[in-house]
């Protein structure tokens, strides 16, 4: 699993256009969660945790704050090795500008 430090979830959905007061529909959209067992409760952990898939792994996009934390909570889980630790300079592409992205991996359960 790719843990990537990001702009805070609370921050994208403030950008996302807002259905206004005349939609009809205001049932909340549940978040995607994966489907195995033990990525479903690591997420679960972390409510503001962006949960996808990118060429085939599992990718959390998390804020600044939460990066420590779920790297414990992978760690009781399950994800006895971090095998990459580096960094994204997305210049004049984006903002944040920077992002961390660190590998996890777990052995015992076949997750990467």
């Amino acid at each position: 699993m790719t843990a990537q430090n990001n702009q805070p979830p609370a921050e994208q959905a403030a950008e996302e256009p807002d259905a206004g007061p005349g939609s009809q529909d205001q049932t909340p959209v549940p978040r995607p969660m994966p489907e195995h067992p033990v990525l479903r409760t690591l997420f679960e952990s972390f409510p503001d945790a962006v949960w996808g898939q990118s060429r085939g792994q599992d990718t959390a996009t998390l804020g600044p704050d939460d990066l420590r934390a779920f790297a414990a909570v992978a760690q009781a889980e399950g994800f006895e090795m971090c095998v990459d630790v580096t960094a994204v300079d997305y210049l004049h592409n984006r903002r944040p500008r920077f992002e961390v992205v660190a590998s996890l991996i777990s052995h015992q359960h076949n997750l990467r």
